[in-house]
């Protein structure tokens, strides 16, 4: 495909007519054809293909099996090998979609387990759920102002970035962010705290615990930090995030070596020993469902930027590693002058 003007275009965007604009949503109405020995249960992770674009998902709730010997609906909790029902699918990131009777190109994809990497299961998109109906509106625009990041940067002194804490409960996020801010702001740069309690108690408290509404969390999260780093601001980000997915995503919407990702290495009987809420005592006698390192796995992060041991080191001596990493990435103050970290 040849462009006329030069347009950030990736693996998994779609290029169509201004009049006859897609779907884009992460909230899907689908029917799907289950293919594996293992039946399919809502809240399972797996790993959806849609055209050329891969993210993660999960199934919300099935409506009904459809009775292969009489054709009619049937209630289900779960579907078996050869079962076909409808069923309302979440994603981590918005696909890009027309309904199947639409499109057969954009209206199919296919779920694959993410451990085995076999295909488990092939759909069609009916369209999306009821309580949503986003589509892009090709009347919204939006004009930059005239004050660049690059000179917001070099006002500043210091590159802007994300710097993503990640880890168990109780480990120790939130605060090393706390505690960072402060020696940052101290030493005169733009510093920001998103923290995932603060945010659940405004710009998220619509929200709930269910596995889509976590990512929705998530989600905000993640364009709330964008905002604030697009701002000039370094902004220190203390979420729980137990999946890779989800911070390989973050890492994706800003430039390249301005997202740190920094493992708080603590483990599980030391988080649970500390447990300053109560919220594992909770999860343990089941009054708190789905909880990160009890009854929800955390995936250990593949490649951190850094890594902090709380249950080894004291908070300075964190404090002072991370800092060291951060100057030798040159995501201080000093030498700074306007270049991109690579």
């Amino acid at each position: 495909i040849k462009v006329k003007d030069a347009i950030d275009i990736s693996r998994g965007d779609v290029i169509s007519r201004p009049n006859n604009l897609p779907i884009v949503s992460n909230q899907l109405s689908a029917m799907v054809c289950w293919m594996d020995d293992n039946p399919l249960a809502p809240g399972v992770r797996y790993l959806i293909k849609h055209g050329t674009k891969k993210t993660y998902g999960s199934i919300d709730n099935i409506f009904y099996e459809v009775d292969m010997d009489t054709l009619h609906r049937k209630d289900a909790a779960n579907l078996p090998i050869n079962g076909i029902g409808k069923v309302s699918l979440s994603t981590l990131e918005p696909l890009i979609f027309d309904p199947f009777r639409q499109n057969q190109e954009t209206g199919t994809f296919i779920i694959i387990d993410p451990t085995s990497k076999r295909t488990v299961a092939t759909g069609i998109i009916l369209g999306i759920q009821e309580r949503e109906k986003s589509h892009v509106n090709p009347s919204l625009s939006y004009k930059s102002w005239t004050i660049s990041q690059e000179d917001i940067e070099k006002k500043n002194a210091h590159p802007a970035s994300i710097l993503w804490f990640t880890g168990l409960p109780a480990s120790g996020k939130s605060t090393l962010c706390r505690e960072l801010g402060e020696r940052l702001f101290r030493s005169g740069h733009q510093v920001s705290l998103l923290d995932g309690d603060k945010l659940r108690m405004g710009l998220c408290r619509d929200l709930g615990f269910s596995r889509t509404e976590r990512q929705e969390n998530l989600r905000r999260a993640a364009e709330a930090a964008k905002l604030l780093y697009e701002a000039g601001q370094i902004v220190l980000c203390s979420f729980v995030s137990p999946y890779q997915e989800e911070r390989d995503y973050v890492r994706s919407l800003v430039s390249q070596g301005r997202f740190m990702e920094i493992y708080v290495d603590c483990p599980l009987d030391a988080c649970m020993e500390r447990d300053p809420k109560g919220h594992y005592q909770q999860a343990k006698s089941g009054s708190i469902g789905q909880f990160t390192g009890i009854s929800s796995p955390y995936e250990v992060p593949m490649r951190p930027d850094v890594t902090l041991k709380t249950h080894e080191q004291p908070i300075e001596s964190c404090l002072n590693q991370l800092c060291q990493t951060l100057e030798k990435q040159h995501l201080l103050r000093g030498d700074f002058q306007g270049s991109t970290p690579v």
